[in-house]
């Protein structure tokens, strides 16, 4: 491809604007600010920068909207076939990471420029405006979005990404060009390989109509035939017996007493478990004596989250967090 220069018309004449070479270094700064020159209207929430995985390190490290990672590199080479290879390993490396490992990096991210950090998923629902419990920590990283934005051109990359995609894998190339006219700095994108296998909005819309209602009979349908079934129904006994209102959501039960939230309920998909969002504060010191009891505890801004899937850990939920909630909520607390 021939690279065209970039004027400016200044009134009664054009003028050349210099072609120059910013270094990868402030390219990512750029990006790290603001990532729409990556998808356009599509936002990308970044998380991480200059991350070290095995094999090296990546440049950003993002998330779309449905919590799949965005895996940027940045390369100023006009021949960066190398650069394929290595973000395909990143992707690799990166697709073994858990919801656990995501959060570490956000968390050294944020804290690192000086701004407070919840958890992940708060952090996502706030920057994409979900709902709670609009997305759950098995979303995240289900799919690897790769973006390779190098100076210049080369057809052959281009051929390379474009067989890559035929395969499946969501790898986009930009191929852009920068300039400088006094104090501006101006990008264009030269050429775009990709913006067409993952399309998030769609997929996410998708998912969101093939979730239901969840009604009190899916919720323990969802434990049919197995060993919680027994712990799911004395869980609704118990609801029923101190007032509670269980409401259907999307996805998941929504329990209120009193005429406010007191919980959400979510069944697994493997009906091992289901986890319990209670809207209540807790001191530091009750959440590490309780971590130890109840599977997968978590502190939110305004709940706290864990996991029952014994009748045992239930006991200990309805006396330590859910009961002490209910009555704070009533006025009884």
């Amino acid at each position: 491809m021939v690279e065209m220069p970039l004027y400016r018309w200044e009134g009664d004449r054009f003028r050349l604007i210099a072609d120059v070479r910013i270094e990868e270094k402030r390219i990512e700064e750029m990006i790290e600010e603001d990532p729409s020159i990556l998808f356009g209207t599509e936002p990308i929430m970044i998380i991480g920068r200059q991350g070290r995985v095995e094999g090296g390190r990546y440049d950003l490290l993002g998330l779309d909207r449905i919590g799949n990672t965005v895996i940027i590199e940045v390369k100023r080479s006009r021949r960066p076939r190398n650069t394929i290879g290595q973000v395909l390993e990143y992707a690799a490396r990166i697709s073994r990471m858990g919801y656990a490992d995501l959060e570490r990096i956000a968390r050294r991210w944020f804290e690192g420029r000086g701004r407070h950090f919840s958890t992940l998923i708060e952090e996502h629902r706030r920057f994409f405006h979900h709902e709670i419990g609009e997305i759950d920590e098995d979303d995240f990283n289900r799919r690897q979005r790769l973006v390779i934005l190098c100076q210049g051109s080369d057809p052959r990359s281009f051929e390379i990404v474009r067989y890559l995609r035929r395969l499946g894998v969501d790898i986009n190339y930009i191929s852009y060009l920068t300039y400088r006219k006094g104090d501006e700095t101006l990008i264009s994108a030269e050429e775009i390989v990709g913006g067409k296998i993952s399309e998030p909005k769609g997929e996410y819309i998708a998912r969101r109509k093939r979730t239901r209602y969840m009604t009190r009979g899916e919720f323990l349908a969802c434990f049919a035939m197995t060993p919680m079934r027994e712990v799911a129904e004395e869980f609704m006994r118990y609801i029923d017996e101190t007032g509670g209102i269980v409401r259907n959501r999307m996805g998941k039960l929504r329990v209120t007493a009193g005429g406010k939230w007191w919980m959400d309920l979510f069944p697994s998909k493997r009906g091992t478990h289901f986890r319990v969002y209670v809207y209540t504060e807790l001191m530091m010191e009750e959440v590490a004596e309780l971590r130890k009891m109840l599977p997968d505890m978590r502190v939110f801004v305004d709940r706290v989250a864990f996991n029952i899937s014994s009748l045992d850990q239930l006991k200990i939920a309805e006396d330590r967090v859910i009961e002490p909630a209910r009555l704070e909520l009533i006025g009884e607390g």
